[in-house]
């Protein structure tokens, strides 16, 4: 088994050097001094995908933009790239993604096809269903945290969890939701 640690940075260099001429590359964030660039959903199709059934588990519930373009990223790594890559060996690889405020731990096959993952992403923004869900059941509390976690199997459901810290004046609940 292979372990690698990239940011987000890294990939989406590595990303770049897969986009074909014609397609325009979108500036979505700077880390660092340095531009990320991610190709627009839009722009490709489900054939140039390598992991699609990733991407459609995980795009069945409403989602904030950064977990869906950190997801883009681990659905199109490209393990053949990589120094450590033996097309020969049949091993798995670990790959840590990270952004700002998510971190996914992806297992490949040699081939790059997504075995598993484990998704964590930590304070952003609760999609609209269960914000409204939370405001119903606990009139007058105010979001503090959040915190969403994802389990991803090859042919099994998809596993997400909300974990949100909410507060009323000194009082604080922690209140968990399963949402797939």
């Amino acid at each position: 088994m292979k372990s690698i640690i990239f940011s987000s940075v890294f990939l989406c260099i590595i990303l770049n050097m897969q986009i074909s001429k014609g397609q325009e590359a979108e500036l979505v964030a700077s880390y660092f001094g340095m531009p990320k660039t991610i190709t627009p959903l839009k722009s490709i199709n489900a054939k140039t995908i390598r992991n699609n059934d990733y991407l459609k588990k995980n795009s069945q519930n409403e989602q904030p933009l950064e977990i869906v373009d950190i997801q883009r990223e681990a659905a199109n790594f490209n393990l053949t790239s990589l120094a450590i890559y033996n097309k020969g060996e049949k091993s798995t690889y670990d790959v840590v993604i990270k952004s700002l405020h998510s971190t996914l731990y992806v297992k490949y096959d040699h081939l790059g096809n997504i075995i598993s993952s484990t998704e964590r992403h930590k304070n952003l923004k609760i999609p609209i269903k269960l914000s409204q869900t939370i405001t119903r059941e606990y009139p007058g509390w105010g979001f503090t945290k959040s915190n969403f976690y994802v389990k991803y199997r090859n042919g099994k459901p998809l596993k997400g969890k909300y974990y949100v810290l909410i507060r009323k004046g000194k009082k604080s609940k922690s209140i968990q939701f399963n949402i797939l």
